[in-house]
């Protein structure tokens, strides 16, 4: 409930100039993608669409796509200086991820930028140098994923190409060349036409270890492990492996390991690609693991090792190849209870003894510390996750829409929030967002509220619905 007098608006710009500040989407092809974009000043709406003039200067656009990848992106201290500026996102050829894009901003001057996009794979890559299917330099890990769950990263003008993964492989380590070091760990993570290798001299052995975190795979609420199985693909070049091609299996990173499948003579390795179906091309088929991994702190610590022995002269031909390490667990779960709570509600901007709150000519901020203990202002807001809630809970924020008195409306985007007084306030939007991540359980959260009244309101009561959501923290 807010409370208004009129005011009159009037400012001025200096050194501007008016430009139409189209904001192009487009992909490499040249086709535009749709999309909403409403362009802000310090909170303040300016022109709802994308070709209205406004003075040249620099702004915070918030963009929501209709048919893209991408679901949104918040532009933050934006430069708008031209009739056109053009941004480029590309959803490429997936080569058996679970998603990758592109994302060029070269063309725009801008501090950062929050990117939404809906998750289909566990985990979140990027890739400086993403050329023709392949990355020249390293995919660097961003942030773990769960599929169907929106999740938003920062991104910054010099930024690439995406990529979304399912297997959950960490870090693989082989020798020959690269001893100790990291691997491409996309070759391994996806059945495609990539792969990792390995070659060795003579009478030693040649070595892929891949390492799986899988936390993100198992949640909070998992009780005990039923089954688990890995599957590899891997074959040899040349006929040089010939002795003790064996796989092992740990469930401490590699300090131990076991002998799960071996072959003598190295029989069951082809010498060429055997393909990526999983399970029809698992060396060995579906290798049991369930004796190994009986609780849920090994299945998090699972490595593999691949090797074999070379009976040939050394030389630089690579004798191993991997293209793909799966690691299916199956787990049970116990019932997951989330229990909330809402105190010091309604959030009133009206503060005690005032009949109005006079915002000035150019519009004012005011918070709505003004209540009472008999007057709750919900300043702060508090929710509660109650003690009869079994997981850690992250919580969200959404609001109706604008605040209404029957024709008359103040922005939604001029409520803000923050989980601190002294922090950044977050426009409200209609979507859900986070406000508190992986709270405990019990915990007390506040939500802090401000209003930015714009001149010239006038003075009437408007209302608006906030709803808060609280869901078991994703990984």
């Amino acid at each position: 409930m807010v409370f208004l007098s009129p005011g009159i608006t009037g400012f001025m710009v200096a050194n501007a100039s008016p430009v139409r500040a189209n904001l192009r989407f487009k992909n490499s092809a040249g086709m535009e993608l749709p999309a909403e974009k409403k362009i802000y000043k310090q909170g303040l709406l300016v022109n709802k669409s994308s070709n209205g003039t406004i003075m040249s200067g620099r702004y915070e656009v918030d963009v929501n796509f209709q048919d893209s990848v991408v679901k949104k992106i918040k532009f933050k201290n934006i430069k708008l200086d031209r009739d056109e500026l053009l941004f480029s996102i590309d959803e490429l050829e997936n080569h058996d991820y679970a998603q990758i894009y592109n994302i060029d901003p070269k063309d725009l001057d801008f501090d950062l930028a929050e990117v939404t996009v809906n998750a289909k794979g566990r985990m979140l890559y990027k890739c400086v140098d993403y050329v023709d299917g392949a990355c020249l330099s390293d995919w660097l890990f961003i942030m773990d994923l769960t599929p169907g769950m929106d999740y938003t990263f920062t991104l910054i003008p010099e930024d690439p190409t995406y990529v979304e993964l399912q297997t959950p492989v960490s870090c693989t380590k082989y020798s020959g060349g690269k001893d100790a070091a990291c691997a491409d760990v996309a070759n391994m993570q996806t059945a495609d036409s990539n792969y990792e290798e390995a070659s060795t001299a003579s009478g030693t052995v040649a070595w892929i270890l891949s390492n799986h975190t899988n936390s993100d795979l198992i949640p909070a609420a998992a009780t005990s492990i039923n089954c688990s199985y890995i599957c590899v693909i891997w074959w040899k070049e040349t006929t040089t492996i010939d002795t003790n091609c064996q796989v092992d299996f740990s469930v401490d990173m590699g300090a131990n390991f076991d002998t799960v499948w071996s072959s003598a003579d190295c029989s069951g390795l082809g010498t060429s690609d055997p393909g990526d179906t999983v399970p029809d091309n698992c060396v060995g088929g579906w290798i049991n693991v369930t004796t190994y991994v009986d609780t849920i702190a090994k299945a998090e610590k699972v490595a593999v090792k691949m090797s074999g022995t070379k009976s040939g002269a050394a030389g630089g031909s690579k004798d191993v190849r991997v293209d793909y390490v799966v690691f299916n667990v199956s787990f049970e779960s116990a019932a997951v209870t989330v229990d909330i709570s809402l105190t010091n509600t309604p959030i009133l901007f009206c503060p005690t003894g005032i009949g109005n709150v006079q915002a000035d000519d150019g519009g004012a901020t005011y918070d709505c510390s003004g209540g009472t203990s008999s007057e709750p202002d919900g300043y702060p807001l508090v929710v509660s996750v109650e003690s009869g809630t079994t997981v850690n809970v992250d919580l969200w924020i959404k609001g109706s829409g604008d605040l209404v008195n029957n024709s008359d409306s103040v922005l939604l985007a001029n409520l803000t929030f923050d989980n601190s007084t002294s922090g950044t306030p977050t426009n409200t939007t209609t979507d859900y967002q986070i406000v508190y991540k992986n709270s405990g359980h019990p915990s007390t959260n506040n939500i802090y509220w401000w209003m930015f009244i714009p001149g010239g309101a006038k003075a009437l009561t408007y209302e608006n619905t906030i709803t808060i959501k609280a869901n078991e923290t994703s990984a």
